[in-house]
C-alpha cells in the first residue's frame, strides 16, 4: 500500500479521534492496523503523523468538541473515502470500516453522531447493509441482528447459541464470536472473558478483535486447537444431499515391475476442504493423486466417494471429478475463449448458446482472463499468454462445470510468487464454496502453505509420514526428531511458517566422526511411516457410510453432438494454424509439380504420353506420396491430444466420436491434398483423362494412411519415435507394391505359388492401389477401352491354343512323368469351375487314366482349340471394325492417352517363359495378366494386374474391388485404433526390452552396495 493511501487512512482515523486519555486504546488500534502494511521501523513516523493530524501533542478540549469536529467534516470524509475507493478492494474497505468502528467504540459508547459518521463512511465505501449492521453489532458485543447473518460462535458444550451458525467445542469456557466479510474469506474473532488463548503464538485479550486469516491456529491449555478450516466450515452451505465424503481405505499401489509406489494409507475428507499433498521428488505424490482421481487402480484397498467404490463401473461418478494436470491441457492453436467455449459445449448440452456464453464469460471474468480472451494460447515455443494465465485457463476448463472434487497437480510450478498466490487463492475460494480440492505442491511459501486445511506428507518410496493440520506438521516432525521448542510451529513475531523445515527434518543426514555429512538418513522413510501409523486412528473409524452421489451440474451432448463439437474444434484449431495449413495444402501441388516436371520424358521430339518411359514410376510415386501425406498429417494427432483426452476422460465422452471427428477432418484434408496432387501432377506430365478415378484410388490410400497414422499416434509416447516409424512403414509399401521388385523375385520364404500374390504383399495398401491405378489406366484409357473386351478374348484364345493345349498334350504324352496326371487333373477341374467350355465329365478318372481316357482328353482339347480359334477370329474382326470406324482418332487416342511402358508392364511383355508349372502342379500363365479371367477359387486367386477379381458372387472390375479392399483395411485399422490393439501388441516386447535394459545396467553400472 502506498504512502498516499496510508496518509488518507490516518486522516480518516484522525477525524474521529478524541482529545482525552481514553483514546489510548484507540491509538493502539491504529498501531495494530498500520502494522498490517508497514514494519515497526516506519511505525513511529506514521504514528507521529497521526498524532499531528489528531492534535494530540497538546491535550486540550473534550469529546463534545470531537463530536462537533466529526459532524462538521462530512465533506472531508467523502473526499478521503473517494481517494480510498480508487485504491482499496472491497474486502480492504471492510477492514478499514471495522477498525474505524472499533476505534470509535474504544473512546466511549457510540453516540448518534458516531453512527451517522460510520454510515457516511460505509455508504461511501458501498458496503452492504448487512455487513454494516453486523460489523457494528460485533464490535459493540450485541446479539445477531438477522437469521442470515455474517456472524457465528464457538461455544462451550450445552451453552445456548444465538443463531444457526455455531460450533460446540469441548473444554471451552468462554464464547468466541466470529465475523465474516461477504467479499472474501476474511474472519475476525473476539472473546467476552479473559482466557489463555494464543493466536499464532500471541496471547489475545478479552474484547480485542483479531483477524483470523488462513493458516491461523487458536490454541488454549484446556481445548484442542481451533483452525481456520473449523471456522470456515461454519459458513459453508451444509446441504446433506450435496455433501461429498472422500475416503481412502488402506490403499496401496505397486508398479508393474513390483516396486511399491505407495504404502498403505487411509484418510477421510469431506466437502469444503483444501488438501495439500507434499513430498520430495519420487515420494509418490502424482501416484497418490492418480489413485484418488481414478486414473490408476490401487493394488490393494479402495477409494470411496460417499461410500461407493470410485473404481467400480457401477458407481455414477460421471462429471463428479475434475483434474488439472501439471502439464498444459490446452489447444494452442485456439484462443483463450475458444478453448473454454468448446469445453463448455461438451459440458452443457441442451443449454442455449446465450447461457453457455454467459457461463464462459463469467469464468473468464472470475479468473482474470477476460482481457486476453481473444489471444491464442500458443505452445511452449510460441507463448502468447503468461504461465500464470495458462494455469488459470487450465483450472477454468474444470471449474466451468463445477466438479464436486477437484485434483490439481503442481499448480504453482514455474510461476512467480504472485501468480502462485493468485492460483492458490482461487483454489482456496473454491473450497470455501463447498468443493473438495486436492493439490500436489512441492515447496510452497508460508502464505500458500497456511491456506491448506489438511496436509498429506509423503516420504521417498511412497511412505505416508503425516496427515493432519499443516501448522501442526512442523511441530509433529520436530517432536519426533527431538528438537528444542518442538511446540513452536510458526514465527511468533511475524506468524510465518517455513515448510522447508519439514523436508530438512525428514531428510536430515548422519554426520561421521570427521564432521562430514553422510548419505545415510537419521530417520529412514520406513521409520517415519511407523511413527505415522501409531498416530493414526483405527481404520474402522473412517467414514464409509453409503450416501447418494450428487448429480453432476453438467449434461454431455449425445454422440452426434459430440462428433460435431469435436470436428468443429479440430477444424478451427487447424484453420488457425497458418503454418500447418500452408505446408499441408501446398506440399501436395508443389511435389506434384516437381515430380511431373522431372518425369516428363521425351526422346527429343514432340512430347507424347505414349513415349514417356516414366509413367509406371509416376503412378508408383503417386501412391507412395499419398501414403506419405496421410501418415504425416495424422502421426501426431492423438499423441498431441493425450493430455486433453486424460482431462476429458472424467466427462466420460465417447471415444468413438472423438476418433471419427479426427478421421473426418483428416479425410477432408486428404481429399484436398490428393485432389490437388492429381490435378497438378497429371497436367504437368501430360495425363488428360481418368482424373476422378485416379483421385478415388489415391484418396482411399491416403485415408488408410490417416488411420494407420492415428494408430501410431495413440501407441507411442515420443514424437521422435513416431516420425522415425514413418519411413519404416513406407519402405515395405514400396518394396511389396509389385513394381520395384516382382513378386517372383522376392525372398523364397515370402513367395507362394507362381500364380498368386504373396500374403505379405496383400497386406500392403500400395499393392492394391498401384494395381488398381495401373490396370484402370491401361484398360480404361480413351484408346484401349474401345477394344479392351476384344483384346481380352483374343489374348485368352491365344493362350489356350498356343500354350495351354500344347502343355496339356505334353503332360498326357509323358507317361513317365509322375506329376503329369495330377497337372491334367488340376487343369480339367479348373475348367469345370470356369464353365467356359464343355469339359471332362469325371475328372477323377484322370488320376488313373488309361488309353480311352487319354483319347477322350485329346478330343476335348481339340474341341477347346477349335472354340478358341473361332472366338479369336470373331474378336479380331470386331476389333478391326471398331478401329476402322474411329479412323485417325484411334491413333491420336493411343498417342495421347495410352502409354507403351505401362502396356509392357501390365502385359508382362518382358516375360519369355509364357507358361510354367507351379509348385501346386498347375499350369500358370505368365503373360498378359490384365486379360486373364481368374479361376473361381477365391478373391486372392487372380493374377497381379488382372482386370477382374472373383468375389464369390461373380466378377468385379479390379478398380472397384481394390478400392473396396482399401476401405476394408481402413475399417480394420479403425477397429484396431478403437480398442488400442497396437498398444497392446507393442507392450508385449516392451516388457522384454525393459528386462534386457535392466540386466545390462546391472552389469555395466557399478554396484551401489559395493560403493558403500
Amino acid at each position: 500500500m502506498n504512502r498516499n493511501v496510508l496518509k488518507a487512512l490516518l486522516q480518516l482515523f484522525a477525524l474521529v479521534s478524541g482529545n482525552s486519555e481514553t483514546n489510548r486504546r484507540g491509538r493502539i488500534i491504529v498501531e495494530q492496523f498500520l502494522l498490517r502494511f508497514i514494519n515497526r521501523e516506519l511505525l513511529s513516523d506514521f504514528m507521529l503523523e497521526f498524532d499531528e493530524l489528531a492534535e494530540l501533542r497538546v491535550i486540550k478540549g473534550d469529546n463534545t468538541q470531537a463530536n462537533k469536529k466529526r459532524s462538521s467534516s462530512s465533506v472531508k470524509v467523502l473526499r478521503i473515502c473517494s481517494t480510498l475507493n480508487e485504491e482499496l478492494t472491497q474486502a480492504q474497505k471492510g477492514v478499514v470500516f471495522l477498525r474505524l468502528v472499533e476505534f470509535l467504540a474504544s473512546e466511549n459508547s457510540l453516540s448518534d453522531k458516531d453512527y451517522d459518521f460510520m454510515l457516511t463512511v460505509a455508504s461511501s465505501f458501498f458496503l452492504p447493509e448487512a455487513q454494516i449492521a453486523e460489523t457494528i453489532a460485533f464490535v459493540e458485543g450485541k446479539s445477531k441482528t438477522q437469521s442470515h447473518t455474517l456472524r457465528a460462535e464457538i461455544i462451550p458444550p450445552n451453552n445456548k447459541a444465538l443463531g444457526d451458525k455455531y460450533l460446540e467445542w469441548e473444554g471451552l469456557e468462554t464464547e468466541i464470536h466470529i465475523l465474516k466479510f461477504p467479499q472474501a474469506p476474511i474472519y475476525f474473532i473476539k472473546t467476552d472473558k479473559p482466557s489463555d488463548f494464543l493466536l499464532n503464538g500471541r496471547q489475545i485479550k478479552s474484547g480485542e478483535i483479531h483477524a483470523f486469516p488462513s493458516g491461523t491456529v487458536l490454541r488454549g491449555s484446556k481445548i484442542k486447537n481451533i483452525y481456520f478450516g473449523d471456522i470456515a466450515s461454519l459458513f459453508l452451505k451444509q446441504d446433506t444431499k450435496e455433501k461429498i465424503v472422500f475416503t481412502a481405505k488402506q490403499i496401496e499401489y505397486k508398479f508393474p515391475n513390483g516396486n511399491k509406489g505407495l504404502h498403505k494409507f487411509s484418510f477421510s475428507e469431506q466437502s469444503g476442504n483444501l488438501i495439500g499433498i507434499m513430498g520430495s521428488s519420487g515420494a509418490g505424490k502424482s501416484t497418490l493423486l492418480n489413485l484418488l482421481n481414478g486414473n490408476e487402480r490401487p493394488t490393494a484397498g479402495k477409494v470411496l466417494i460417499n461410500g461407493q467404490d470410485l473404481h467400480s463401473p457401477d458407481t455414477k461418478k460421471e462429471g463428479l471429478i475434475g483434474y488439472v494436470s501439471q502439464d498444459d491441457l490446452l489447444i494452442g492453436e485456439l484462443t483463450v475463449f475458444e478453448n473454454l467455449w468448446f469445453n463448455a459445449l461438451l459440458c452443457f448440452s441442451g443449454a442455449s448458446k446465450r447461457e453457455v456464453l454467459r457461463r464462459v464469460h463469467q469464468s473468464l471474468s472470475e479468473l482474470g482472463l477476460l482481457e486476453i480472451r481473444d489471444l491464442k494460447v500458443g505452445d511452449a515455443l510460441n507463448k502468447t499468454i503468461s504461465g500464470g494465465q495458462r494455469k488459470r485457463l487450465n483450472i477454468a476448463l474444470e471449474l466451468i462445470r463445477e466438479p464436486a472434487v477437484l485434483f490439481v497437480d503442481e499448480p504453482t510450478s514455474g510461476l512467480s510468487s504472485l501468480d502462485s498466490e493468485h492460483i492458490m487463492d482461487l483454489l482456496k475460494e473454491l473450497s470455501l464454496k463447498g468443493k473438495l480440492v486436492f493439490v500436489v505442491i512441492h515447496q510452497p511459501s508460508s502464505d500458500i502453505y497456511k491456506m491448506f486445511d489438511r496436509l498429506i506428507m509423503l516420504d521417498t518410496g511412497g511412505y505416508p509420514v503425516y496427515y493432519g493440520n499443516p501448522v501442526e506438521a512442523i511441530e509433529y516432525v520436530k517432536e519426533l526428531a527431538e528438537y528444542v521448542h518442538s511446540s513452536q510451529g510458526e514465527c511468533i513475531e511475524c506468524g510465518n511458517i517455513t515448510p522447508e523445515q519439514i523436508f530438512d527434518i525428514l531428510e536430515s543426514k548422519h554426520v561421521d566422526e570427521y564432521g562430514k555429512i553422510t548419505s545415510k538418513r537419521r530417520i529412514s522413510p520406513k521409520e517415519w511411516n511407523i511413527f505415522f501409523k501409531r498416530s493414526q486412528p483405527p481404520v474402522d473409524q473412517l467414514d464409509t457410510t453409503q450416501r447418494e452421489i450428487p448429480k453432476p451440474g453438467f449434461k454431455k451432448p449425445g454422440r452426434l453432438g459430440q462428433l460435431k463439437i469435436f470436428f468443429k474444434r479440430d477444424f478451427l484449431a487447424k484453420l488457425s494454424n497458418t503454418q500447418y495449413m500452408a505446408i499441408n495444402l501446398l506440399e501436395a501441388p508443389l511435389l506434384a509439380l516437381i515430380m511431373g516436371y522431372l518425369l516428363r520424358y521425351s526422346n527429343g521430339e514432340e512430347y507424347l504420353l505414349y513415349n514417356n518411359l516414366n509413367i509406371p514410376a509416376y503412378l508408383l510415386v503417386c501412391v507412395i506420396a499419398s501414403l506419405f501425406f496421410g501418415l504425416t498429417v495424422s502421426a501426431e494427432e492423438i499423441f498431441r491430444d493425450r493430455g486433453i483426452l486424460r482431462r476429458e476422460k472424467f466427462l466420460n465422452l465417447s471415444k468413438g466420436c472423438y476418433l471419427l471427428a479426427k478421421m473426418c477432418l483428416l479425410f477432408l484434408l486428404s481429399a484436398i491434398q490428393t485432389g490437388t496432387f492429381v490435378a497438378i501432377g497429371h497436367v504437368t506430365i501430360g495425363i488428360s483423362d481418368l482424373y476422378l478415378s485416379d483421385w478415388a484410388i489415391l484418396f482411399s490410400v491416403s485415408c488408410f494412411a490417416n488411420v494407420l497414422g492415428l494408430n501410431i499416434s495413440s501407441s507411442f509416447n515420443s514424437a521422435v519415435t513416431i516420425y522415425i516409424l514413418i519411413p519404416i512403414l513406407i519402405i515395405p509399401q514400396l518394396l511389396l507394391s509389385g513394381v520395384l521388385v516382382r513378386f517372383d523375385q522376392l525372398n523364397p520364404a515370402l513367395r507362394e505359388d507362381a500364380d498368386k500374390v504373396p500374403f505379405s504383399a496383400n497386406l500392403m495398401a500400395s499393392r492394391w492401389a498401384y494395381e488398381a491405378m495401373a490396370v484402370n489406366r491401361y484398360s480404361n484409357n480413351k484408346a484401349e477401352k474401345q477394344v479392351f473386351e476384344y483384346d481380352r478374348v483374343i489374348s485368352n484364345a491365344n493362350f489356350l491354343h498356343n500354350y495351354w493345349i500344347p502343355s496339356m498334350q505334353s503332360s498326357i504324352a509323358s507317361e513317365e512323368e509322375p506329376n503329369a496326371s495330377l497337372i491334367v487333373f488340376n487343369e480339367i477341374s479348373g475348367l469345370n469351375k470356369t464353365k467356359q467350355f464343355r469339359t471332362f465329365k469325371k475328372p477323377e478318372r484322370i488320376l488313373s487314366w488309361d488309353e480311352n481316357t487319354k483319347a477322350e482328353i485329346e478330343n476335348q482339347l481339340n474341341e477347346i482349340r477349335e472354340i478358341a480359334l473361332k472366338r479369336e477370329m470373331k474378336a479380331r474382326v470386331l476389333k478391326d471394325s471398331v478401329i476402322r470406324e474411329l479412323g485417325n482418332d484411334y491413333a491420336k487416342y493411343i498417342s495421347n492417352y495410352s502409354n507403351e511402358q505401362l502396356s509392357r508392364l501390365v502385359l508382362r511383355q518382358d516375360q519369355f517363359n509364357k507358361i510354367q508349372t507351379s509348385e501346386s502342379q498347375r499350369l500358370v500363365r505368365n503373360f498378359e495378366p490384365v486379360y486373364q479371367i481368374p479361376k473361381n477359387e477365391g478373391f486372392f486367386s487372380g493374377p497381379f494386374y488382372g482386370a477382374l477379381k472373383f468375389t464369390g458372387f461373380g466378377y468385379m472390375k479390379t478398380f472397384k474391388a481394390n478400392i473396396i479392399i482399401l476401405w476394408i483395411m481402413t475399417f480394420m485399422m479403425f477397429i484396431l485404433l478403437y480398442f488400442d490393439g497396437l498398444s497392446w501388441i507393442i507392450s508385449r516386447p516392451r516388457k522384454m526390452v525393459k528386462l534386457i535394459r535392466k540386466t545390462i545396467k546391472r552389469r555395466v553400472l557399478p554396484s551401489q552396495k559395493a560403493h558403500e
